[in-house]
């Protein structure tokens, strides 16, 4: 996952970074919550 990318690509650039802090946020909830389900 490129941060970078996602700035150079946006059209719309905050609501293109609101989506990918929320994208971010799911993946580090995932992170954190992966480990307590094994």
């Amino acid at each position: 996952m490129d941060l970078s990318f996602w700035i150079a690509g946006a059209d719309n650039p905050p609501q293109r970074l609101a989506a990918s802090l929320d994208s971010l946020d799911l993946m580090l909830r995932g992170l954190l919550l992966a480990p307590q389900a094994q």
